[in-house]
């Protein structure tokens, strides 16, 4: 899976990009200063997006560093190809159009723990923040991950597909194992004539109470208009909001 990575320097506030296969990270930190930014990290990001949204992620990272000038965060995103299967924990119906969902996602973790956290969480002697984020099917995908493994400190579900059948009783059987969660979703999502997709509300607010009562931190709030509204701009409040609370 392709990914680009943004760190810095702290020392010279030096950007790295790196641009490169998730299997090809570890043969990456032999360059020096991939290698200095990724052991300097103070906070890492795992973003799961779609191809499309390569263009907005330099913006995006600008706007962390401005809001967190003074902590090193290395934001890893993964440019999903087929957003249906690869982020999808199941095999569920189409909800429309004709496209059916796979059951991919958990190939997608296991590339997200061995190519990603492992060598990068081995140049640290301490422990830090990992947070995983994302928007849509991304934070479905996202959820379901701290579900499955605990390496997870935090969590950033924005508009997330929770309206995804099978998701809510599973979710109450494996429950959640990162600390902090943030949740958003548009006001206007739940009103739609698509039956399944109705549910979003109500099974977000059910996943809000499950972490209240599990002694989780967390944020639910509520934007204005649907799910395509503002995507880029929900997504960054999410990220500084669930960073903070990871600290």
């Amino acid at each position: 899976m392709k990914t680009i990575i943004y760190s810095k320097i702290k020392e010279k506030k030096e950007r790295i990009i790196t641009s490169c296969d998730s299997k090809d990270i570890q043969s990456e930190l032999n360059d020096e200063g991939f290698k200095k930014a990724a052991s300097e990290a103070d906070i890492l990001l795992i973003r799961p997006v779609g191809e499309w949204n390569e263009g907005a992620l330099n913006a995006e990272y600008d706007a962390l560093e401005a809001a967190y000038d003074d902590i090193a965060i290395m934001a890893v995103y993964l440019l999903v190809s087929d957003w249906n299967h690869e982020l999808s924990p199941w095999h569920n119906p189409p909800v429309f159009g004709n496209e059916e969902f796979g059951d991919g996602a958990s190939d997608t973790l296991d590339q997200i723990r061995e190519n990603i956290l492992e060598p990068l969480l081995s140049l640290k002697s301490l422990s830090i923040p990992v947070i995983i984020a994302g928007y849509s099917l991304a934070g479905l995908f996202s959820l379901w991950a701290t579900c499955e493994d605990e390496c997870f400190s935090g969590c950033a579900a924005v508009s997330p597909s929770v309206w995804f059948q099978g998701f809510l009783d599973y979710l109450n059987i494996h429950m959640p194992k990162s600390g902090c969660y943030y949740l958003s979703l548009g006001r206007k999502e739940p009103r739609t004539a698509n039956k399944t997709m109705q549910k979003v509300g109500d099974n977000l607010v059910a996943i809000d109470e499950l972490l209240e009562q599990t002694g989780k931190k967390h944020i639910l709030k509520w934007n204005d208009g649907g799910h395509f509204n503002d995507p880029d701009k929900r997504m960054l409040e999410g990220l500084k909001d669930i960073i903070k609370m990871s600290l």
